[in-house]
């Protein structure tokens, strides 16, 4: 499809940042069950049948790095060994760690500067210390860490939003006049007028990739760099959790959402306005191929891929429990 050449299709500081994210996460999906029932298939007789349904059942794992349990285990080990050891449908074999770091393939013909095309770095990385210490300490102790994003979740959660406050909530662009914000600021409150979910989302991409620092080859590991984020295997768990967030947060605000299509007003972004390249499995109008809109994968469990996550292992989701009891589809529980 046809997309902005100098910034492509991302959607940041906009009002589709988390649905766009969302349909990203679907295709992402997609493409590794279809690649796994692939390979499934090729296992041995006495093995065939158990990858076949592990294949059928894959989903995305999400990080949860607002859970300090798994901050102070260092993070989960996949994402920092070297080699990991596999059974393969030829049996078993060690080979490099994907979740670790992602090899270009072919480097030619890849614009990503600043950071260059080279295998995904994490903060320290090239001054030796590309270890799971560097970034707990990022979370546990820096600004921006558990503790602060801890709090914007429960502060975004508790707030009363109205049903037009979907762009307050959602990115991070305050394009309103003084009037507007002063107004907003009064209802929500100053904090809460302050956050979104894509602002929590950067503080990660910040915590992992770092601010810069003089003593390494690369100023920054790629998830700092909009650019090259998603060729860090991190990126997908930490996008897999923001969409975990947001699914929470809908279920407590059910009624905020984008607006509907105006005719009066042209040019404006409603729940309809497609999430390009994102096509959608099944046709539109006359049979025509048509990009997923926001309305399709407003919540997850509606639409072709119906997905849901356990919103009952944070606390803030036990106390709002039968809200979101009876919000939620007895079937998806």
């Amino acid at each position: 499809t046809n997309g902005r050449k100098t910034r492509g299709y991302c959607t940041h500081a906009s009002e589709l940042f988390p649905t766009w994210h969302r349909a990203y996460l679907l295709a992402l999906e997609k493409a590794l069950t279809d690649s796994a029932k692939r390979i499934a298939v090729r296992y041995p007789a006495q093995e065939r049948a158990e990858y076949i349904a592990a294949a059928q059942e894959l989903r995305l794992p999400y990080w949860d790095w607002l859970n300090y349990a798994t901050v102070e285990q260092r993070q989960p080990s996949f994402l920092w060994k070297s080699l990991i050891t596999i059974n393969t449908p030829s049996g078993m074999a060690t080979v490099n760690n994907p979740f670790k770091k992602f090899t270009f393939p072919d480097a030619k013909g890849l614009n990503i500067n600043p950071v260059g095309v080279n295998p995904s770095v994490r903060l320290g990385a090239s001054t030796g210390r590309e270890k799971s210490d560097w970034l707990h300490n990022n979370l546990r102790l820096s600004s921006g860490g558990i503790p602060d994003l801890k709090k914007m979740k429960a502060s975004m959660l508790e707030t009363k939003y109205g049903p037009g406050d979907w762009n307050l909530v959602s990115n991070k662009a305050r394009n309103e006049s003084l009037a507007q914000e002063a107004a907003d600021t009064a209802r929500v409150g100053a904090e809460a007028y302050q956050l979104s979910h894509e602002i929590m989302h950067d503080q990660i991409h910040v915590l992992v990739g770092g601010f810069g620092h003089a003593d390494t080859k690369w100023p920054t590991g790629h998830m700092t760099n909009p650019q090259t984020a998603g060729f860090d295997p991190i990126f997908w768990l930490h996008h897999c959790n923001v969409d975990r967030i947001i699914a929470e947060w809908q279920m407590v605000h059910r009624d905020v959402w984008l607006p509907s299509p105006d005719p009066a007003r042209s040019g404006m972004i409603t729940d309809q306005t497609e999430l390009r390249p994102f096509y959608h499995p099944n046709p539109g109008q006359n049979g025509q191929k048509r990009f997923f809109t926001s309305g399709d994968v407003r919540w997850t469990w509606q639409g072709p891929y119906p997905y849901a996550y356990d919103l009952t292992d944070t606390e803030a989701a036990r106390k709002m429990r039968p809200q979101i009891d009876a919000l939620m589809p007895p079937a998806v529980i």
